[in-house]
């Protein structure tokens, strides 16, 4: 008998503690609510799609491909203010799209991996229906296939994009799409999925080693970067564009950054050779971005399925393929006017193809006329 107390008590401990870390639909509502957004995307055509986001970081939001990417010009909706923000990472397959807000500091929700789901499993969707803010329903999980979500969960135009939440209010889902064929169930992407794009949108995508360790330095001829030869003239704006002289003329250098603010990649370009720019994946020191365009020539130069996009126009870049890793990359322009597009921007983007997906880094421009006039003067 007091063995079968034990166990009654203990069995009663365990649920009572489960039952501890269950919310109610109205502490849920208010732990997830303010990580909600609206989302417009707007067309050439001034033509707009609405839809829903959620933030998994400060400033990082994850949406639906199909919302985000339908025009040119993607603004976010937080309580009345209107922010700006760009794709940071696409995969149209699976219709997972990430942006950045770079102005946006606003609270975010924890992350569970979809793949603990189980069928009958209490659920809540979370999202922007026919334009209406921050709309909760209930439901439970009807099925998983292939990874993808089904819930009896009501959602209707607009909620592409909203947050499927558990019942401890952790992201478990991204709304997608309602399945007529499925009995009106809601389907949602997984964030398994998300979970495995956020390394590459957070952190560095490819290390400096990897990109540089197929070199056969016997086969090089070595012209490292020399400050004897080479001087600083100063930093300009608020990503630092340096600019420096040597004996040949002139040239502007500076890093890009991930949508964490971590420095990843930079930029030389030359004033003298205003039609082309040189890009470096990965390489944020002067002296390393040298050595290794002086280590190359021209041969072998190929398309890379990475981009640079200016004025909302992706241009591929090009560079020497090495065992699928491009140590530096070219853009060559025809017509396009830099200088103008430069000093007329307060950024632009460079896209990385990784894995299956893509990750980007942001190029600040706000020091560019100054560091410019510093170089031509």
């Amino acid at each position: 008998m007091k063995k079968i107390l034990m166990r009654f008590f203990a069995l009663l401990f365990i649920f009572s503690a489960i039952s501890a870390f269950a919310l109610s639909a109205e502490e849920i509502y208010e732990k997830t609510n303010n990580a909600i957004y609206s989302v417009y995307s707007l067309s050439d055509s001034n033509e707009i799609t609405f839809g829903s986001a959620v933030a998994v970081r400060k400033n990082i939001l994850v949406s639906n491909c199909h919302v985000v990417m339908s025009g040119n010009i993607v603004m976010i909706n937080y309580n009345k203010n209107i922010y700006p923000s760009f794709i940071l990472y696409q995969n149209k397959d699976k219709d997972l799209c990430v942006l950045l807000v770079p102005e946006l500091n606003a609270p975010y929700v924890p992350i569970r991996k979809s793949s603990t789901l189980h069928i009958g499993e209490e659920i809540y969707a979370i999202g922007n229906p026919r334009e209406k803010n921050r709309t909760i329903s209930k439901g439970i999980v009807s099925n998983i296939q292939d990874e993808y979500i089904f819930t009896d969960t009501s959602t209707a135009g607009g909620s592409s994009g909203g947050g499927l939440f558990d019942k401890e209010a952790n992201l478990v889902g991204i709304t997608t799409m309602t399945s007529a064929k499925q009995g009106d169930s809601t389907i949602s992407i997984p964030t398994d999925w998300l979970i495995d794009a956020l390394p590459t949108i957070i952190e560095s995508p490819i290390d400096n080693k990897e990109l540089s360790q197929n070199l056969d330095e016997t086969q090089i001829k070595k012209e490292p970067y020399s400050e004897e030869k080479t001087y600083k003239i100063g930093e300009y704006g608020n990503n630092k564009i340096s600019v420096y002289k040597n004996k040949t003329g002139c040239f502007l250098f500076w890093s890009g950054k991930l949508g964490s603010g971590r420095e990843f990649s930079s930029i030389l370009w030359s004033p003298t050779l205003k039609n082309r720019i040189a890009i470096f994946p990965g390489i944020t020191d002067l002296t390393d971005a040298y050595d290794i365009l002086s280590n190359y020539h021209n041969e072998n130069i190929e398309a890379s399925q990475n981009y640079i996009i200016l004025n909302n126009i992706a241009y591929e870049l090009r560079g020497i393929n090495q065992n699928g890793l491009f140590p530096f990359l070219l853009a060559t322009f025809e017509k396009e006017d830099l200088i103008k597009i430069f000093s007329n921007n307060s950024y632009f983007v460079v896209k990385y193809k990784y894995k299956d997906g893509f990750t980007q880094v942001i190029f600040d421009l706000s020091g560019f006329k100054e560091a410019y006039s510093k170089c031509t003067n």
